[in-house]
């Protein structure tokens, strides 16, 4: 069987949806499918193209360890990525992968992977050229996501954005999303009978085990009485990371040592505050290596899940499982309604506070802090459910199955 991927952002990409993208085309080709890949250079969270990365021509091709071709295309990508940009950034990769598919032999089946949006109708484009199904793959929810987190203020751009999703979901064969929330969204809109729940698993490099390590602590500015909280992934609008400034100033924050690793749009406002000595709690360091993580969390003592008030409903952050799979408790200053809290709460992993409330977030650590038999139990049951719910063989398995009824004779229902 042979499958097309359609993800602007792919492996080595550290956060966000790249790394899934990557290990789905590996773990694909290790089952034994023929797949290709129409995907950007890497590029987020820095939203830069190292020289290394950046394509001469029209297209780079490039082959994995597994036998997947990943299409390296050439396209915009913005150094600054306001509303208008990621639309011309979007809509540049979107061009590109249709010209590129020309060229490209006929699939029995089109994966497309949101976000970006603008690449759905170009691969569902495809699709119907090929005379082939198309599973739309929904990792966010984007007009959701730009609304609540004020990505995208324009009622133009965001009644653009609604009316492409909403023909997005009419138009495709078949849904997977990561998470029962968003079943419940699609169904909401009359496509619960072509949704499937398949969620993100445990990524490779998380799958280890972590060692704790008083030397890694020190270098990561942790003193040595000092309770760790650890954030790790993309400092941008949606993550809501304004917080963890807010607690890093924080007078109770004394004893804490709050630790903000990533990159992305917003690391510059963190790395201004650091700076001026507000947030005297708060230290910042730059994205690991995927190898490293595993190491640094669990010289960790607790895990950070801060996001915008009305995003969380809309988005799943991968960050939660692996914080879990390295067995820590997570703070989560998220609303109730959002999946990372229901899941928080069915597991007992972790503790909830308001989002955009730093005294709240300040007094969960202290109180972890305070119980360390009780942070451990917390760690543990989120390992626990990682491990036996969320296993990576299992989940491309799945997969496969999915792609090959798509790809076979099927009957409605």
């Amino acid at each position: 069987m042979r499958v097309l991927i359609v993800s602007a952002s792919f492996a080595p990409e550290q956060t966000g949806t790249g790394p899934y993208s990557g290990e789905l085309a590996a773990g694909l080709a290790a089952g034994g499918l023929r797949v290709e890949v129409l995907a950007m250079p890497p590029h987020f969270p820095a939203w830069r193209v190292a020289p290394q990365d950046r394509v001469a021509g029209l297209e780079r091709v490039e082959t994995t360890a597994e036998g997947a071709r990943v299409h390296r295309l050439r396209g915009y990508v913005p150094r600054t990525p306001d509303a208008p940009r990621r639309l011309a950034f979007e809509a540049t990769f979107a061009a590109s992968a249709l010209r590129a598919a020309r060229h490209l032999e006929r699939p029995d089946v089109v994966v497309t992977v949101c976000p970006p949006l603008l690449e759905v109708p170009a691969a569902q484009a495809m699709a119907r050229r090929w005379g082939v199904p198309c599973l739309l793959h929904i990792q966010d929810l984007v007009p959701g996501v730009a609304a609540a987190s004020g990505m995208v203020r324009s009622s133009a751009l965001l009644g653009l954005a609604e009316a492409v999703e909403r023909a997005a979901y009419r138009r495709a064969d078949h849904i997977s999303v990561i998470s029962t929330g968003f079943a419940g969204y699609l169904a909401r809109r009359g496509h619960a009978h072509k949704t499937t729940v398949l969620p993100n698993w445990v990524r490779a490099e998380d799958r280890r085990a972590g060692r704790r390590q008083l030397e890694l602590r020190k270098e990561l500015g942790v003193g040595e009485d000092e309770f760790a909280a650890v954030y790790s992934g993309t400092l941008s609008r949606k993550q809501g990371v304004e917080l963890l400034l807010a607690a890093g100033a924080d007078p109770g924050a004394h004893g804490l040592r709050l630790l903000a690793i990533g990159d992305g749009p917003n690391r510059p406002l963190l790395e201004a505050g650091v700076a001026s000595g507000a947030a005297p709690a708060l230290t910042l360091q730059p994205l690991q290596a995927r190898e490293r993580v595993p190491d640094v969390l669990a010289s960790c003592d607790a895990a950070l899940l801060p996001q915008l008030p009305g995003v969380g409903s809309t988005t799943l952050p991968g960050k939660l499982t692996t914080y879990m799979a390295a067995g820590l408790p997570v703070v989560a200053a998220a609303d109730e309604a959002s999946d990372a809290v229901r899941l928080i709460r069915e597991l007992g992993c972790g503790m909830v506070v308001p989002p955009g409330n730093p005294r709240a977030l300040v007094r969960a650590l202290h109180e972890l802090r305070a119980d360390p038999p009780e942070a451990a139990a917390m760690g543990a049951r989120g390992r626990a459910y990682v491990r036996s719910e969320l296993d990576h063989d299992h989940l491309i398995g799945r997969w496969i199955e999915l792609l090959a009824w798509l790809a076979g004779p099927r009957r409605d229902g």
